[in-house]
């Protein structure tokens, strides 16, 4: 289950990547990344899942 919402943008010139802050609801982040998005800026959204537990952990 998702926990918000990041929006991603790069850079298409330099690869270089950056990200929003955490977005609770879907729509408001996929309204971020059209007011982000430029012809050399490509933007997604990317759900925040719950990690699985770290191994090195008991």
């Amino acid at each position: 289950m998702s926990d918000g919402y990041w929006v991603v943008s790069v850079n298409r010139d330099t690869g270089e990547a950056t990200t929003s802050e955490r977005i609770t609801s879907k729509d408001e982040a996929w309204e971020e990344a059209a007011r982000r998005e430029q012809p050399n800026i490509f933007t997604t959204v990317v759900p925040r899942r719950h990690s699985a537990p770290r191994r090195d952990q008991p």
